[in-house]
């Protein structure tokens, strides 16, 4: 009788430490998810900072791009665009409306 009853008690002690490790484990496993989060959408944050401060502040200084994607930087802005128009490729008239800065 007294070995039934030790083994009972050492199987719901064994029981009760699984089921606290277990719950622990799970515990730190959500924590350290949701601290990952938070680094992360603060590493986002800084880097949509730092893209619409500093870049922006790059791509102004970079050349211009018309509608037709032709970069036309400042020291050629003097020089008639000579390709032809989107309306006319035929056209063999210089498209001077993207050439002033």
């Amino acid at each position: 009788m007294l070995f039934k009853t030790v083994a009972v008690v050492v199987i719901v002690v064994v029981v009760v430490v699984v089921v606290v490790v277990v719950v622990v484990v799970v515990v730190a496993v959500v924590v350290v998810v949701a601290v990952a989060a938070v680094v992360v959408d603060f590493i986002v944050f800084v880097y949509n900072v730092i893209s619409e401060t500093v870049l922006g502040a790059i791509e102004s200084m970079l050349p211009y791009c018309d509608e037709r994607s032709a970069c036309i930087h400042h020291t050629q802005s003097h020089y008639p665009d000579t390709r032809p128009t989107r309306l006319s490729t035929k056209s063999i008239m210089p498209d001077t409306r993207w050439t002033s800065c």
